[in-house]
């Protein structure tokens, strides 16, 4: 395996747990190629959906790389439908919430979801259990 690839599976592992948590079905595509800033750029399929290409960065450290592709599939499901129609909002928050939580702001520790609304309720990604958090 090369080394782009467990540098692109290391940062997606977190991400897919959680999406796996949420109750999607996940796999990790393979490389795709290079973005011009020299970016890895891999697909993700969900839900039978693909997902890309989504760059990851090989200069940034593990926690950086995992929050920037949090960030991105996200952002990506959020352009998504369901089967009926609807916005598809991951990943969820609290009871009588009905926005998604986002990514804690970066900074040196590990990213976390967190309540937009509620900001000390936090996940850290890779994980979230699919259960409600309180």
């Amino acid at each position: 395996m090369s080394s782009d690839m467990v540098m692109v599976e290391r940062a997606f592992e977190p991400v897919i747990r959680d999406l796996v948590a949420s109750g999607y079905a996940v796999q990790l595509g393979g490389l795709v190629g290079r973005a011009v800033d020299g970016q890895v750029l891999t697909e993700l399929i969900v839900d039978g959906q693909t997902l890309g290409p989504l760059p990851v960065d090989s200069g940034a450290s593990d926690p950086e790389r995992v929050r920037s592709t949090a960030g991105f599939v996200q952002d990506r499901l959020l352009e998504c439908r369901t089967a009926s129609g609807a916005s598809v909002v991951w990943p969820t928050c609290r009871p009588g919430h009905h926005h998604p939580r986002e990514l804690t702001p970066a900074g040196p520790g590990w990213p976390a979801w967190t309540c937009p609304r509620e900001p000390g309720v936090e996940v850290p990604v890779g994980e979230l259990t699919g259960e409600p958090v309180e």
